[in-house]
């Protein structure tokens, strides 16, 4: 949770979680999280409990593509289970990348905003 702060606060996310691949089931667990305020803290606790088959959700598409993603709008997206709670905490864009060691993808790093500017070559 403490690099996940780290990383939020520097970059104004308010939200952020880690999902770890669990190989014997075939899917992402949340494991750390970390929310700025109470709002944020609800939202993460109810994401958390969300697993992710690969291609399910935001993170399940970030580990079947190898890829980051950012999302600008989630309400404008189809199919994320955690879509309602972050609007509800007011997180309205996130973003995404997958945590590779030889390219495995070993699990998924995520952040929630009001809003995230659209990332650029150097984000990449």
């Amino acid at each position: 949770p403490k690099v996940l702060e780290v990383i939020g606060t520097g970059a104004r996310w308010p939200a952020g979680m880690l999902s770890k691949v669990d190989e014997a089931d075939g899917l992402l667990r949340c494991v750390p999280v970390w929310g700025e305020g109470e709002r944020e803290k609800r939202f993460v606790a109810e994401a958390r409990a969300t697993p992710y088959p690969p291609g399910s959700g935001l993170p399940g598409r970030v580990w079947l593509r190898h890829e980051m993603r950012w999302l600008g709008r989630l309400s404008a997206e189809p199919g994320l289970p955690t879509a309602e709670a972050a609007q509800r905490a007011g997180l309205n864009a996130a973003i995404a990348w997958p945590i590779e060691l030889e390219k495995q993808t070993l699990g998924v790093v995520e952040f929630f905003a009001p809003e995230i500017a659209s990332p650029d070559d150097d984000l990449k």
